[in-house]
């Protein structure tokens, strides 16, 4: 074999090792912390947007306030800086789209585009579930958000988890691996209850993101 053969041999395997192994490796790193990020961003968001509903709810009078409380705590720079790179738009199905719906009704809340405070209030409720929801019709990780929250945010879904009502497809019949999925989470759900009531925590429970005693 010349020198010339052996150059352009070895040239062409390292092309294909980079294409067939380091490209999707290093692509799938870069989709793990751009999910970690956002994840641990959105339950932030969600975990403060809880707090002040169940404020507002038993004090009607600070509904009016919602859209200012939000914006102290509301964060969005891992949002941001997510959607300007590649790796975003390569993540599973449609969570993309549903992670930037999230943050969209985050913005509106936060803009105070809603000019009745009873209005804003009532989708700050609804956009205080979006997680809850997402991870229930699996459109986002269950392992992800566990993995990234706290002890306490992790408690905090734990319990309010099996409260929420699991996704129906109703266009369509589910499939075997959907229902499958569906008894899987009725029989996890069912365990973390059993585990709140045998072992509430000593440091008091968690109620809409507020700790109680």
């Amino acid at each position: 074999m010349t020198d010339e053969l052996k150059i352009l041999v070895t040239a062409l395997v390292s092309s294909l090792f980079t294409v067939g192994v380091t490209e999707p490796v290093r692509a799938w790193f870069q989709r793990r912390r751009i999910r970690w990020w956002l994840y641990r961003e959105m339950i932030h968001n969600c975990e403060a947007l809880s707090a002040w509903v169940h404020s507002a709810r038993l004090n009607p009078e600070m509904q009016e306030h919602t859209a200012i409380n939000f914006t102290t705590q509301y964060r969005k720079l891992a949002y941001e800086m997510a959607v300007k790179d590649a790796g975003f738009y390569s993540l599973r199905g449609e969570e993309p789209y549903r992670i930037d719906g999230i943050y969209r009704d985050f913005d509106r809340i936060s803009a105070g585009s809603y000019g009745d405070p009873h209005d804003c209030f009532v989708r700050a409720e609804s956009a205080a579930a979006a997680v809850f929801l997402a991870v229930q019709d699996r459109a986002l990780s269950r392992r992800v958000v566990l993995s990234v929250s706290t002890r306490r945010q992790k408690r905090y879904l734990r319990e309010n988890l099996p409260k929420r009502f699991l996704y129906i497809n109703y266009d369509d019949a589910p499939r075997w691996l959907e229902i499958l999925r569906f008894r899987y989470d009725a029989v996890l759900f069912w365990l973390w209850r059993k585990r709140a009531a045998l072992f509430p925590s000593r440091k008091g429970k968690f109620r809409d993101g507020i700790r109680t005693r």
